[in-house]
């Protein structure tokens, strides 16, 4: 389970423990791990600091009776009941003074970092700052227990000097932090110690894998035709950029889409029509085309996708309108698609369930914010878009977020740098958008298909090397996937 720091102290609260228990669990369990994980002759120096957190690492260091220890306070003594009473408990033999830290960091083989947990928010002093920055150069192994000191909770945002860690130990259930190690890079790994607290009425974060993912995804019934789930109507393309048009098409195969229709301009219709047999193409040569083909949209569509590769698409600001203004089924909006939207109050007045896909530069422009303050808290500012919007946001990254109207948040896990490569994000908005129809509910398709994007991503590289990829070949991974699994 993934939660956030309310929801964290939530199932504390509800587990019926002491603050001593809890931190007698949590130490005893991260102590054991501890040993697994060094040996005999290791020299064991944990930081801890002056609240709960610290309490943690006085218990660890209580409990590793078969090691070296020492304990150096980084902030003085505790403040908290339950951490003073754990230090009162210690050898006093353990403890390291001031002015002897140099030495201690220098003839210790493993450092724990317990000096603040998931309630840590904002910048650290200077005293801490300096603290850090020599054990970040110190060249030691380095334990963090559950949040690297120095990094927050739930943003994943971490000050310039926080604690660098090979191992971080999550505490009976994995955080937003833990879940952004590409983005911020903290540590190595993380490793989830269960506490056996019960999670009674806690949702957490959403979580995708193969299971979830194929629990979703229907199996075709017998009967089934091309037309059993509807339509799937594809905006894309312009001239000079007939790939994105085709990379939504080849998404949308991928998805398992049994119907699907693309308008596009005249100019690349032959491309995509060499490269793509199965759609339905409506080739946009003049005004009169365009209305048609728009009609058909209005009438027949179950999901639509709009703005991949259509800077140069004529009229595509009166499709913009008609279909904000008149679509009534699920539509992604993409690239371009987004870019013509100066006011994200403009989302406000669609007549249908939006679904966005911008990458951090094009949700900055959307949204009127500066990239850093995005990055910052990447998956607080998709959700609070995503509330304030109406909408579904899907914000690309090394791990993309996604979040929904109602609040909920999931962020991705899958991919790699295979995906690094242009046409990437289209080939992404075809597979949500063929999606949509196949699971009936814009967020959970948006985390399918971000889920799927990259974990077709992943299997890729079980055979090809990571610069080699082809984007064209996820319809074959997703076959592999499939008939691997039995479907």
């Amino acid at each position: 389970m993934i939660v956030i720091k309310e929801e964290m102290l939530r199932i504390e609260q509800q587990s019926g423990q002491s603050v001593e228990i809890l931190m007698e669990q949590a130490g005893t369990a991260c102590a054991g791990r501890i040993r697994e994980l060094t040996s005999p002759e290791d020299i064991i120096l944990i930081l801890c600091g002056k609240g709960n957190n610290g309490g943690d690492g006085f218990v660890i260091a209580r409990a590793l009776t078969d090691r070296r220890v020492m304990v150096f306070l980084a902030e003085g003594a505790p403040v908290s009941a339950a951490a003073l009473n754990a230090f009162q408990q210690l050898d006093e033999g353990m403890l390291v003074a001031a002015d002897d830290f140099p030495a201690a960091l220098a003839q210790c083989t493993v450092i724990v970092d317990a000096v603040y947990g998931f309630g840590f928010h904002g910048t650290l002093s200077d005293a801490m700052r300096g603290l850090f920055r020599q054990v970040n150069r110190a060249d030691k192994t380095v334990i963090s227990i559950d949040i690297n000191s120095g990094c927050e909770c739930d943003s994943g945002r971490c000050d310039p000097d926080a604690v660098h860690s090979d191992i971080t130990l999550a505490l009976d259930c994995y955080k937003p932090f833990h879940m952004l190690r590409k983005h911020h890079r903290m540590f190595r790994s993380a490793e989830l110690l269960p506490l056996g607290l019960p999670h009674d009425n806690i949702q957490g974060l959403t979580e995708m894998d193969e299971d979830r993912f194929l629990a979703l995804y229907p199996e075709r019934d017998e009967t089934a035709y091309k037309g059993t789930y509807g339509k799937t109507f594809i905006i894309a393309g312009s001239r000079g950029m007939a790939g994105a048009l085709c990379l939504n098409l080849i998404g949308a195969r991928t998805a398992g889409a049994g119907y699907v229709c693309c308008l596009c301009d005249e100019s690349i219709y032959p491309i995509a029509a060499v490269r793509c047999l199965t759609p339905v193409f409506y080739p946009l040569s003049s005004a009169d085309d365009r209305r048609n083909a728009l009609q058909a949209v209005l009438e027949q569509a179950a999901s639509v996708s709009f703005g991949s590769g259509i800077n140069r698409l004529e009229g595509r600001q009166e499709i913009l309108d008609t279909l904000l203004g008149q679509c009534r089924v699920p539509l992604v909006l993409d690239a371009e698609g987004l870019r013509m939207i100066k006011d994200p109050n403009q989302l406000r007045q669609a007549a249908c369930p939006l679904i966005l896909t911008p990458h951090i530069g094009e949700f900055s422009a959307l949204s009127h914010m500066d990239a850093e303050a995005v990055e910052a808290d990447r998956p607080g500012v998709a959700a609070a878009f995503a509330t304030e919007y109406n909408v579904v946001l899907v914000l690309k990254g090394a791990h993309t977020i996604v979040a929904s109207p109602q609040g909920e948040i999931y962020i991705n896990q899958s991919g790699n740098p295979a995906l690094a490569q242009a046409g990437s994000g289209d080939l992404l908005t075809g597979i949500i958008t063929a999606l949509l129809p196949l699971l009936h509910d814009p967020y959970m398709s948006a985390v399918a298909g971000v889920w799927l994007h990259g974990h077709l991503a992943d299997l890729a590289l079980l055979h090809r090397a990571v610069n080699m990829v082809d984007l064209d070949s996820w319809p074959e991974l997703m076959n592999e996937f499939l008939f691997r699994r039995g479907r």
